[in-house]
């Protein structure tokens, strides 16, 4: 018997359709917001990942198994929904 081509990840469960395992943070309701306040304060990340954690623990294990891959989301521009904003 030969394995199956395709090279799927033998960590239990398939991935979802679309490839990253982080596509399920961008539909974290407070994604934009934790990602807002990491670029503010990067000193708060410990504390986006235990809130993350609290309400998602499935959600954390992803992120630690890609967490190169989480930095880059948390580093790309926050985009606002609407026109652009004043400052401060």
């Amino acid at each position: 018997g030969a394995a199956p081509a395709g090279g799927a990840a033998p960590a239990g469960g398939a991935a979802p359709a679309g490839g990253t395992g982080l596509a399920r943070l961008r539909q974290h309701p407070q994604f934009n917001e934790l990602r807002r306040l990491v670029q503010t304060n990067p000193g708060a990340l410990q504390q986006v990942l235990a809130t993350i954690g609290s309400q998602d623990p499935e959600l954390l294990q992803l992120i630690h198994q890609n967490q190169g891959e989480f930095i880059e989301m948390m580093n790309e521009p926050v985009t606002e929904g609407g026109g652009g904003g004043g400052g401060g």
